[in-house]
């Protein structure tokens, strides 16, 4: 299935991070069809911003279509006042063609031996 074709590439990838020690930094994996928007940008800013490189392993970044409706942004700002201050859940769910992942090249070995453990 189609989790499988992907979850095979991403360890392809990953291991050929590690064969080339040259590639050193972030990496974002994007889908195919992945429209990077304003939004989009600004919300991995803010990410970034919010969630320091070394703090995590593991990003998958999502949305960054249109603008939210007046009752999605209402649903933020109770889930914010409850302590929800995830920057990706703010983006309304129908949105399509804006997954990303993100890490460090120093996690890829970490990322690798997590996903082999799932097999």
């Amino acid at each position: 299935p189609k989790v499988l074709g992907l979850t095979l590439s991403f360890m392809a990838l990953l291991e050929h991070i590690l064969s080339h020690p040259g590639y050193q930094g972030l990496m974002l994996v994007l889908e195919d069809d992945v429209q990077v928007s304003e939004a989009w940008r600004r919300n991995y800013d803010a990410f970034l911003r919010e969630r320091p490189v070394g703090t995590w392993h593991l990003a998958k970044l999502t949305g960054g279509g249109p603008e939210p409706s007046a009752s999605h942004r209402s649903w933020l700002r109770e889930n914010e006042a409850a302590g929800n201050h995830d920057f990706w859940r703010r983006i309304p769910h129908a949105m399509w063609g804006t997954a990303a992942i993100l890490f460090h090249t120093d996690q890829t070995r970490r990322i690798l031996n997590a996903l082999r453990r799932r097999q």
